[in-house]
């Protein structure tokens, strides 16, 4: 009978389905330069490079990647930055600095750049639902939820069809998980309901139809 007491048991644990992802490497001529480099002068290396590839974009990104991956946090973020002072105007490229610093964990930074965004992009639904969820990610739940419910009320252009449901489901999920007294009397109660899901899968770009 033993035997067939383990066999029981078995049966009722919860299988753990586990899932590794590898960091994903850019290929890029300057990026084998740096691996090349002694880590004391990654930094310098970057500067080296800086005349021939600082107007690409992504030489930024991907140095600051680099760097981080390395455990030089202050100079992934200074080199991060720079994508800043290229794109000041140009809410692409905040846009990710912003999602890197995410990313990284430099929650307040990010929210700093996306309030930027939103002040070059009104007109855009995304820079004000990124907005909230980064105050989201920062454990500001009521501003999150301000945010997310002003993503539902704004008539937005045509170019947006539906970014009120998707803002609806996200300012819910929020809601239902929330340890935190909220105020919700100003939110219309018929846009209020639990969600019977655990998972959402949800894309977004900034760029229009092309």
């Amino acid at each position: 009978l033993e035997p067939v007491a383990e066999a029981k048991a078995d049966e009722t644990e919860e299988e753990s389905i586990q899932i590794n992802l590898q960091n994903w490497e850019a290929e890029a001529p300057y990026l084998d330069s740096l691996r090349q480099a002694d880590s004391p002068l990654l930094y310098q290396r970057y500067l080296d490079l800086k005349s021939t590839y600082g107007k690409i974009p992504a030489y930024y990104v991907e140095v600051a990647d680099f760097l981080w991956q390395k455990g030089q946090k202050a100079q992934a973020l200074k080199v991060l930055s720079n994508l800043g002072e290229i794109g000041v105007d140009n809410p692409q490229y905040l846009r990710i600095m912003a999602r890197r610093l995410l990313q990284w964990g430099e929650i307040s930074w990010a929210i700093e750049v996306f309030k930027q965004i939103v002040e070059l992009r009104p007109y855009e639904p995304q820079s004000l639902r990124d907005l909230a969820l980064a105050h989201a990610q920062n454990g500001q739940i009521q501003k999150a939820i301000d945010g997310l419910y002003e993503v539902i009320t704004t008539p937005w252009d045509d170019r947006f069809p539906e970014i009120e449901v998707v803002a609806a489901h996200e300012m819910n999920s929020l809601i239902g998980q929330s340890k935190e007294p909220l105020s919700l009397s100003d939110i219309d109660p018929r846009l209020l309901a639990q969600l019977p899901t655990d998972i959402r899968v949800v894309l977004d770009w900034d760029a229009n139809d092309i």
